[in-house]
């Protein structure tokens, strides 16, 4: 039925066939397969004998070819039967080959290549590939020895754009036993190739090769060997302007007779002149739920930012995450490790962040058990003595809304958060200094594992024994030097002309724009004895600062506050406001209370409140203190007396009173 396009179906033949013991010979064959219109013809070219109790194949003049086969165009529905979980549709199938004898056999060449255009596949109603055309030359050899296939070349195309090329030989000889063996090499034009339905235009690259060589041996035990490269990588502007690195792999998986699979998989990235190297090892073996797995994931570097950056182009097209095409449950409906259950071991000697901050010897197990995967023991030096470990595990529940789910500990001990605050915000001195026990519980859920990075909670206990917190980034100096001048100037001219009137004035202009820099000198950074704090990320996603305590020899300082979680904006860029209060004693003490904003009651251990207002705003990648350093810089200008002496000056200068 699915022929009827094509009317009646007609087999036309005429041959001369003779009988000579227990070979054929064949003086003349012409057969063709018609219907509205030609679809293939069978011409024999010259006289052929084929044995079939020995295989053999031979020809009146062995230079000669034997036979020719046209086809004219087969519909493609003919190969449905052959693929039944698919539905192929383009075009007919063009080309024409001849056939030759050849050691006892024949072979079989491309005189034009084979031809189909248009060719579109879908499975259960998804569609796979659309519209490509492809274009064949092939041979086929076979004689009583073996068999041997090629393709030279294999191209596929989408209008005038090529998405692949493939060169390949595959061969068996004959006997029982014997293996296929096959290689070949390939290349594609990535862009292209991954705007194909299969790979839903999920993957954003402007321009990109990839090019490859395989080996393979299939057989009771098959052994495939494969080397990939991706090159000239470049992402949509949209997701990112910055150069994506080169990726090469070499991969090679055995499988036994009983299905048990072992792979080596090495993998390097290369950007901007780093390395990169991750290498898995390990077995796959089937079972009654799924493969049992048995691996291990070793590094000798590994550089985030550079897997970082492969992320940019898997970000969604436009045109699957406008809002009309983006079906409403997003979910996913499978973890990546479904099916799977073993152990991956962890093994990664240097993990760097951003050029400044790096983990090392970072070790553990990955367990997958039901459908679960649960961190044993993993562990991470963070340098200068810091050590972190985190145990947990990620569920997944399909019927649930939210599929993923988070419980984990982590614990950090001695750990500096300079180098990280520096990496996450280059160019600024880090908010603090210091090393730090870290305790936490964390908690998530999300739709997709990615959204844990953006929707994990829990709460964190820090403590800290020394070091520097710059967490008031007060910003008068500036105005304050100005200020100094000014006051400067005016003293001098007030001594000068009151020399000149034979009469001497004390002035304390000078000494109060000093106080005011120095405190906020100090404020800007405080180095700490004890430094602890309670924070949280609710179940909204906000960062709550619960309790902050601050203990100087001259300094207390306590506060508390928030950064307001915002969809769609960078945990650096969330909104801050946090509010600190300040007891001082000793030098600071004096400063502040010679400025007039120290109370006068003093606790049991001689400090008192400041009454500074110590708020910061702006946000966590820019706190804004500007509350604090116009009240500095006001409280300079108002102590100094600057428009009262300036306004006595000029009287005196002018003769005024």
């Amino acid at each position: 039925p699915e022929f009827t396009a094509l009317g009646p179906l007609h087999l036309r033949a005429e041959f001369d066939l003779t009988q000579i013991g227990d070979a054929t010979r064949v003086d003349r064959l012409s057969a063709a397969i018609v219907g509205a219109r030609p679809i293939a013809t069978v011409d024999s070219l010259q006289t052929i004998t084929y044995n079939p109790k020995t295989n053999e194949l031979g020809a009146a003049d062995p230079t000669r070819d034997l036979f020719a086969v046209v086809l004219q165009g087969v519909p493609l529905a003919w190969a449905q039967p052959f693929v039944k979980e698919l539905v192929i549709t383009g075009g007919d199938l063009r080309g024409e080959y001849v056939a030759r004898a050849s050691n006892g056999g024949f072979s079989l060449r491309s005189r034009s290549a084979l031809v189909v255009e248009g060719v579109s596949v879908a499975q259960a109603g998804r569609p796979l590939v659309h519209a490509v055309d492809l274009s064949l030359n092939a041979s086929f050899d076979y004689s009583p020895h073996g068999w041997q296939a090629s393709v030279s070349p294999l191209t596929v195309r989408s209008g005038s754009a090529m998405l692949l090329t493939l060169e390949a030989k595959a061969g068996q000889l004959a006997g029982a036993d014997q293996s296929i063996k096959t290689t070949g090499k390939f290349s594609a034009a990535l862009p292209a190739l991954l705007a194909q339905p299969a790979i839903g235009g999920a993957l954003q690259l402007t321009r990109g090769d990839a090019a490859g060589e395989f080996a393979a041996s299939l057989g009771a035990k098959q052994e495939i060997q494969a080397t990939l490269s991706l090159t000239n990588l470049e992402a949509d502007p949209k997701f990112t302007a910055e150069k994506l690195p080169t990726i090469s792999a070499d991969v090679r998986a055995d499988i036994a007779a009983g299905g048990q699979i072992t792979i080596n998989v090495p993998l390097l990235i290369e950007r901007d002149g780093r390395k990169t190297d991750l290498t898995v090892v390990g077995t796959l073996m089937p079972g009654e739920t799924g493969l049992n797995v048995a691996a291990r994931v070793s590094s000798n570097r590994l550089v985030v930012d550079d897997l970082k950056i492969l992320a940019a182009p898997l970000a969604l097209a436009p045109s699957v995450t406008a809002a009309a095409a983006v079906p409403a449950d997003t979910r996913d409906s499978a973890p990546p490790w479904s099916g799977l259950n073993g152990q991956i071991a962890l093994a990664l000697k240097e993990v760097v962040y951003s050029g400044t901050f790096q983990a090392t010897d970072v070790t553990g197990t990955l367990r997958l058990d039901a459908g679960a995967l649960k961190l044993d023991g993993v562990r991470a030096g963070l340098g200068n003595g810091g050590d972190a470990r985190i145990s947990g595990v990620v569920t997944f529940d399909a019927k649930a809304a939210m599929p993923y789910a988070l419980n984990a500990d982590l614990a950090v001990s001695e750990f500096d958060p300079g180098p990280l605050f520096k990496a996450l915000n280059p160019g600024q001195p880090a908010t603090i200094e210091g090393k730090f026990n870290v305790t936490s519980k964390l908690t998530g859920q999300a739709m997709r594992l990615d959204e844990f990075a953006t929707t994990t909670h829990g709460d964190f206990q820090l403590s800290s024994k020394g070091g520097v917190f710059r967490g008031l980034p007060v910003s008068v100096s500036a105005k304050n030097e100005t200020i100094g001048r000014v006051a400067s100037l005016l003293a001098i001219g007030g001594s000068a002309l009151d020399a000149l009137k034979g009469r001497k004035e004390d002035s304390e202009i000078t000494s109060t724009a000093k106080a005011v820099a120095e405190v906020s000198k100090m404020l800007a950074a405080i180095p700490y004895d004890q430094l602890s704090v309670a924070m949280s990320r609710d179940a909204t996603l906000n960062t709550v600062l619960k309790d902050f305590t601050l203990i100087s020899p001259e300094m207390r300082l306590t506060g508390g506050g928030q950064a307001t979680h915002q969809a769609g904006v960078a945990l650096l860029e969330e909104a801050l406001a946090v509010e600190f209060k300040l007891r001082a004693r000793g030098h600071t003490g004096d400063l502040l209370k010679y400025l007039g904003k120290l109370e006068a009651q003093a606790d049991e251990l001689g400090y008192s409140a400041c009454t500074l207002p110590l708020k910061v705003g702006g946000t966590i990648g820019k706190p804004d203190t500007s509350e604090l350093s116009n009240a500095l810089a006001s409280l300079a200008l108002e102590k100094s007396g600057v428009k009262d002496k300036a306004s006595d000056l000029l009287n005196k200068l002018f003769g005024g009173k």
